[in-house]
């Protein structure tokens, strides 16, 4: 089983519908078969929310925030060798 880390910016891109956000959304099809795992730090999860925020106000970002928690990744808030 592959194992990929989500970052802000190719996150960002997905919830946007930016250049790449494609590669994405195959990542995250492939996780809903489990035949891959998508790991992000709550870091990130912050770093997005905080995005958003600034960008589009806190009802965009609670949004945001609510629909990661939906999607089939792997939610680390410890930094562990898996992440590394």
């Amino acid at each position: 089983m592959d194992i990929f880390v989500l970052d802000a910016c190719a996150y960002v891109a997905f919830l946007r519908k930016e250049q790449g956000f494609e590669k994405v959304v195959l990542l995250i099809e492939k996780a809903d078969n489990k035949a891959t795992t998508i790991i992000i730090h709550t870091a990130t999860i912050a770093e997005v929310y905080y995005d958003f925020l600034r960008a589009s106000g806190k009802l965009r970002a609670d949004n945001v925030l609510a629909d990661t928690y939906k999607l089939p990744l792997k939610i680390l808030s410890e930094v562990t060798p898996e992440l590394i």
